[in-house]
């Protein structure tokens, strides 16, 4: 009888193809528009329409069928098949795990596997374990990215510029939070408690996030109150966390420039309720560090809290304030090579005064009955600093400063419908500034986006978007910075655990108020002069990337290609009189290996990464971009209570840009670290730079020696 059977499905397979139709709902009998049905070993798949219905053809037997949409839990069933066929599939809801879905690429939720552009996702973990002092501490572990002091790298695209100007644009939630004046990443004032994860978009985004996404995206996705809680049952959380350090003695003794020990000390809590449909918590620490380097030390404090209220099953407000102020030290560069930690004679009171304060409002408004998907983020951004340095020219103390406000709102709608994801919107903002450095400014602008992601030839699927951005700023040169961004790409399911994406995109970025306007002594070592001249960059990014994920393992190689004109460069005029001016032509090519896995009771994650950066003009190379970066992490859980690991990351020599015959060494850095977990409390003692190397990534400046760190966090309740 079972030969029988056999035998006549094998009939049946040669006589030809059959259809299989059908509709793909969720529990409460909508449908899932988008949702995707695939049988892995055809390849063989497409998507369902605005209905959730769904047709395709398949040969008779026996197939296995993969159904998944994001949101829900995936469905892997086995069918047979003799003559066309009507199927119903329900897809159940689940929460969204972070390390399965990217929300940053194409501000939609998609899989790992489904983003046009390759997006390296870091857990919040990574944020809280490593960071000391700083959310550029961590940054600094994830593949691909580069720190140049406070400057962030994506692929090498940026360089260091003393404070102004990012060619990666950083969010909280989906909101930017680059200052108005400097156009710079605020670093002290990120949160570091409630990181849920941080993805990091390695190409232009400027498509859809605008000027300063030239490079690049980082989007910091804090803890949703919701899903930290559970339920409005859940009555509250405290938590206290702390972090004492000490660095150690500088490899060469003529380094030390104090006899005391130098410290560091951080004290921090979490405080969260449940209240019937408002969820919400409050974190808030203060750190002090003497620093390892004279007139470098800083008191800190910062606080972060989110509320999110439910208005209905698909409606909600959420809204976060991000507060911090900072008194630290301004350490310029050495004293000598011989006194490398100390500073100038004359500046060891330098000090630089600052507050922040950034505050949000998001109301998310879904119809998934009308496959409608709306959101609307109003924000204000203020920025406040105050510096006293010494200029040793002329022996006296120099006072300069800065205050700036930025509003802005963005609206977004995504609508899906016939195997097409279609998202558009618009944004506006107004930037007020004052200051004695770069003069009193006001500048206003907006812009309008939109995208379409289409699957009708699945597993085939094409994106192509683009936006079109406007800013005014008074006495500049050119009358409106105008910029037109569009991108294109093409993702081909290879199988159910691999894709390969090819993808170009071209960006902009406006010069920021400080670029245009800046003059300063820098304490009569560095000078700036003014371009209000200063014409948009624009650069052009392409790539081609494949990506595995299964069963733990992430792994996605890519080789890219970056071509720039006219960007905004700080070019030495005479020794060290600096202004900021257009490069004409530059390219930036590379390729680049990730991973992550879990491999029983190890964790392993990193990348490497080779990029060559020129001038096409001079033919000389870019400065403070290293041709081969290396990160790697491991960790080993012994037992249940104890686990030990390590961070190893490698950076070649770059070239420096004022001081070009100073001597510079390849950075070669390894951290070592204990976890212990005793259920409420938890440690972990860190020995960070163990061997106690010495290199700098900008003229003058060495990075940390070797520190030691323990952290403790205990939950009360």
């Amino acid at each position: 009888m079972r030969a029988a059977l056999l035998l006549i499905l094998a009939v049946l397979s040669v006589a030809g193809a059959y259809t299989v139709s059908g509709t793909i709902r969720n529990a409460e009998g909508e449908p899932v528009p988008a949702a995707h049905i695939y049988i892995p070993a055809e390849q063989v798949g497409t998507a369902a329409d605005l209905d959730g219905n769904f047709s395709l053809e398949v040969s008779a037997g026996t197939h296995r069928f993969k159904i998944t949409a994001v949101g829900y839990d995936d469905i892997d069933t086995t069918i047979t098949i003799f003559s066309d066929t009507t199927l119903r599939f329900v897809l159940k809801s689940e929460a969204i795990k972070g390390e399965k879905v990217v929300v940053t690429a194409s501000r939609v939720e998609q899989s790992v596997l489904d983003v046009p552009i390759t997006t390296t996702i870091a857990p919040g973990d990574v944020v809280s374990s490593q960071s000391i002092t700083g959310f550029n501490e961590a940054m600094q572990h994830i593949p691909g990215v580069h720190m140049n002091k406070y400057q962030v790298s994506i692929r090498n695209t940026s360089g260091y510029s003393q404070g102004a100007g990012s060619r990666v644009v950083m969010l909280i939630d989906g909101v930017p939070v680059l200052s108005g004046d400097t156009g710079e990443i605020k670093w002290d004032a990120l949160p570091t408690n409630v990181v849920s994860r941080v993805e990091v978009v390695k190409g232009a985004g400027s498509a859809l996030y605008g000027s300063g996404a030239i490079g690049g995206v980082i989007n910091i996705i804090t803890l949703d109150p919701i899903h930290l809680y559970g339920s409005a049952d859940f009555k509250g959380l405290l938590k206290v966390f702390s972090k004492v350090g000490m660095y150690d003695n500088p490899h060469w003794e003529q380094w030390r420039w104090s006899d005391k020990p130098l410290t560091m000390q951080n004290l921090g809590f979490l405080w969260g309720r449940a209240n019937h449909k408002l969820y919400y918590y409050i974190t808030g620490d203060l750190t002090h560090s003497d620093g390892y380097r004279e007139g470098d030390d800083f008191m800190r404090g910062k606080s972060f809290a989110k509320f999110k209220y439910q208005l209905g099953e698909t409606k909600s407000i959420t809204a976060f304030v991000d507060a911090a102020y900072e008194d630290k030290g301004s350490f310029f560069q050495w004293e000598s090579p011989a006194h490398a930690l100390s500073t100038e004679p004359g500046r060891e009171n330098d000090r630089v005064w600052s507050g922040k304060l950034f505050s949000a409002v998001i109301y998310r408004g879904d119809k998934p009955q009308k496959h409608l998907f709306f959101t609307i983020k109003a924000y204000n951004l203020f920025n406040n600093w105050n510096s006293r340095l010494f200029n040793t020219n002329l022996e006296e103390y120099e006072r300069e400063g800065s205050r700036s406000d930025k509003f802005g709102t963005d609206a977004q709608v995504v609508f899906s419908w016939d195997k097409q994801i279609f998202t558009c919107g618009a944004e506006a903002c107004a930037v007020a500034n004052t200051s004695n450095m770069f003069g009193d400014h006001f500048g206003w602008g907006g812009a309008v986006f939109a995208q379409d992601e289409i699957s009708y030839l699945h597993p085939l699927v094409f994106n192509i978007g683009g936006r079109f951005d406007f800013f005014w700023v008074d006495s500049a040169s050119t009358d409106f910075f105008t910029g037109i961004s569009p991108k294109i790409s093409a993702i081909y399911h290879i199988t159910e655990f691999m894709s390969v994406h090819a993808s170009a995109a071209s960006g902009f970025r406006m010069p920021t108020m400080a670029e245009l306007f800046t003059r300063t002594n820098a304490g009569g070592v560095l000078r700036v002069e003014p371009n209000p001249d200063l014409k948009p960059e624009r650069g052009y990014s392409s790539e081609i990337a494949v990506n595995y994920a299964r069963d733990g393992l992430v792994l996605t190689g890519a080789g890219f290609y970056n071509y720039f004109s006219d960007m905004i460069e700080p070019t030495p005029i005479y020794g060290t009189l600096v202004k900021f001016a257009n490069l004409q032509r530059v390219e930036i090519k590379g390729a680049e290996l990730t991973l992550t896995a879990k491999i029983g009771k190890a964790s392993l994650s990193g990348g490497y990464l080779y990029t060559s950066s020129k001038d096409l003009d001079t033919g000389e190379k870019l400065p403070y971009r290293p041709e081969h970066n290396v990160k790697f992490s491991a960790e080993y859980e012994l037992t249940s209570w104890l686990a030990l690991g390590g961070d190893f990351r490698y950076n070649s020599a770059p070239l420096y840009t004022l001081y070009k015959a100073d001597p510079v060494v390849d950075a070669k850095v390894l951290d070592l670290f204990t976890k212990l977990n005793f259920g409420r409390l938890k440690l972990n003692f860190r020995v960070n730079n163990a061997g106690n190397y010495n290199y700098t990534v900008i003229e003058r400046n060495i990075e940390p020696i070797r520190h030691f760190v323990l952290s403790a966090e205990y939950s009360i309740f």
